[in-house]
This record gives structure tokens, sequence and C-alpha cells, in this order.
């Protein structure tokens, strides 16, 4: 459930970009700026908290950075303004960033061995899962007004942060120094690794970022809710084969299942562009 507001949080803004660019009076690319901030804000401070936060056991971490996240999505809710949205956006950043890095040391702390790639696939498909269902549906309440998507998803951390209290064990880990935790970054392994991911992602989310602007012209003489459908879609695809990865990589070669996962993404985003010609 947190995972699952942190993904319907990071990206839910991509559907509601015009309707959040007209009543801010800004550019809809300056709205798509409020997506940046958020996903810049978390990859730095995701190490940094981890860090600070690394003597604290996972379930406490969780309901801090769950209050963190509800509140930061209030006030985006109530923002009257850009720059206190933009603001506001670092914010709810920040306990998003504590609340993925938390969550994914609990789950491989708690699983056997065998088994963490599935419970990492497991917490990983709460973002996954929200770009099938978090988005669809923040969109489809956004149609009525935007604000209001914000609020279902303060009331989604809300929900996690009780479910955390409630059934949570406590998880301590070995507190681990920041240098200690960018000490993977030398070993040139991890570092292609980490330059392969962020080149993958900037390809999808710079496209999926602004889907309603790019989709607007081939769905005006749609039905009302085509561009939910195709964030319904898209997202029906990110959570099979997140779930599909989290198997495979548990019985096959990781490296085998990489490139072809990258083969295919690379295929399809280039054909891409001859589907909006179409459209």
């Amino acid at each position: 459930m947190a995972t699952f507001a942190v993904g319907t949080d990071a990206f839910v803004i991509a559907g509601l970009l015009p309707a959040i660019a007209g009543e801010l009076d800004v550019s809809v690319v300056a709205a798509g700026q409020l997506v940046s901030v958020f996903a810049l804000t978390l990859a730095v401070a995701a190490p940094v908290l981890s860090w600070l936060l690394s003597s604290m056991d996972r379930r406490k971490a969780l309901q801090f950075a769950l209050a963190v996240f509800v509140v930061g999505n209030i006030v985006t809710a109530l923002s009257p303004n850009y720059p206190i949205m933009m603001s506001a956006r670092v914010l709810t950043a920040l306990g998003a960033a504590t609340i993925t890095a938390s969550a994914s040391s609990a789950a491989t702390a708690m699983a056997p061995e065998e088994r963490r790639g599935r419970a990492m696939a497991l917490v990983i498909g709460g973002l996954t899962l929200s770009t099938a269902l978090g988005m669809p549906l923040g969109n489809l309440i956004g149609s009525v007004d935007w604000r209001l998507t914000l609020w279902a998803v303060a009331g989604l951390g809300a929900l996690a942060a009780i479910g955390i209290s409630a059934s949570l064990p406590r998880v301590s880990l070995p507190a681990i120094d920041l240098t200690a935790r960018l000490a993977p970054l030398r070993q040139v392994d991890v570092l292609t690794i980490l330059i392969a991911t962020t080149l993958v992602m900037a390809g999808h989310y710079t496209l999926y970022t602004y889907i309603g602007a790019i989709s607007a012209e081939a769905t005006t003489d749609s039905f009302p809710h085509a561009l939910t459908l195709i964030l319904f879609a898209w997202g029906v695809g990110v959570v099979s084969g997140n779930f599909i990865a989290g198997f495979w990589v548990d019985k096959r070669s990781v490296l085998k299942v990489t490139v072809a996962a990258l083969g295919g993404g690379t295929v399809l985003l280039a054909v891409s562009h001859l589907q909006s010609a179409t459209w």
C-alpha cells in the first residue's frame, strides 16, 4: 500500500498536467517540472535519508516517512500557486524516498534468500501497480477536480501508515554510514547497471510524463475517458513485466532477462512515433 501510494503520487500528475497548468497559469512544460523535481529529489534523497535513518527500525522509519508524505500531499492539494506546489512536491518526495528504501530493505530482511527476488518484486509491484490502477483512477478522479486526486493519494498514505503500525513487526538492520552506502558506485558493474537503469527510465518516463499532452489530439474525438484507458493499458504491461521478471530472476540468468527486456523496450519506443502518426 505504501509503495502503491508513492507510485501513484509520482506519476499521477502526468495525466493532470493540462488541468494543473490551466489553474496555476503556467505552461504544460512548466507543470511537467512538478514530475521532474519529485523524481530528482527522490533519487538524491534516498541514499542520504537511508543513512540518516539507518539506526531506526524499519517500521518507525516507514511511519515517519508516511507522515511526511501525507503532509506533503495535503499541502500540494491546497497549493494556491506554482511555487508553493513545487515546494510541496519536494517535501512529498523526501517522504517517498524514505518509504521506498525502507520498504525494500524490510522486505529483503524478512524474506528467505530463495524468495528475495519475489519479495522485492512484490514491494516494487506497489510502484508498478500504481501505473495500472492508481494512475487511471487518479486521472478519472482528476477529471472532476485535480486536487481531489492529491487528497486521495494522501488518504492512501494514511491507510498505509495505519496498516504498517498494526501489522509490520520491528525490523532492525545494522547501521551503515554514507560512505559505505555509496561504496558500490566504485564498482564498475554496479555503475554500469545504474547508468543503464537511468537511461531506460529517462526514455520511459519522458514519454509517460507528457502522455496526456501527446495523446490529446488523438483522443479529442474519442470517448471522454480515452486517456484513462491508455494509462490502464500501459500499467497492465508494467505490472505484468514486473512480476514475470521477479519470477525469472529467481530461476534464470539475470543478464538474459535484462537484455530481453531492454531489447523489447528499445524496439517499442522506437516505433511509438509511428503509432502517433497513425492516430
